[in-house]
């Protein structure tokens, strides 16, 4: 795929990013979110996800058509090694193989950083994103039913996983931290 760039977040992205997030909240029940963060918001939003982890946008003809990035999957210390992904595409450029190009990537960030697990928390149904995590290996661990409420539907949750990594440790036997 000619003239796609994978590359980290900058500052000047954030409100494409926003921009594509956007019809996820006010139109779908991809996202429980119900309110279209403000750019302040957001941006600190996105500052506070990569102070820890990575965040991608795939940039094609001038635009930053979809972004993916990790961020933390419980708040306890104990799942520092596991994260939450998240992946988004414009309208339009779904079907061309973005989401796939930002989860290789941002996998292999994620091995390198030493996590060893990933999750992905998805509403379901919702076949293009099922089909994206069986093309990655994730598998289905559980369930949650009528879990959301969202535009007047009980919506299902389900919970994927896949062991990406083993982690690192130091010289002393310890396990390193990925940031």
């Amino acid at each position: 795929m000619g003239g796609i760039k994978i590359r980290q977040i900058e500052e000047q992205d954030i409100e494409q990013v926003l921009a594509i997030y956007a019809p996820y909240i006010t139109d779908t029940l991809i996202t429980f979110e119900e309110t279209v963060p403000s750019a302040e918001a957001f941006r600190k939003r996105v500052q506070k996800i990569t102070a820890r982890y990575p965040w991608l946008v795939c940039e094609a003809e001038g635009s930053v058509v979809g972004y993916a990035y990790a961020g933390p999957y419980r708040e306890r210390a104990a799942y520092d090694f596991t994260c939450e992904l998240s992946v988004y595409v414009v309208q339009g450029w779904h079907s061309r193989g973005i989401g796939s190009l930002l989860y290789e990537r941002l996998l292999q960030e994620l091995r390198e950083r030493g996590f060893v697990n990933a999750y992905a928390v998805i509403t379901v149904p919702n076949a293009q994103s099922e089909a994206l995590h069986r093309h990655f290996g994730f598998r289905e661990e559980g369930r949650s039913r009528q879990i959301g409420y969202k535009m007047n539907t009980w919506c299902d949750v389900a919970y994927l996983s896949k062991r990406i990594g083993e982690g690192k440790r130091d010289a002393d036997g310890k396990w390193i931290r990925p940031w």
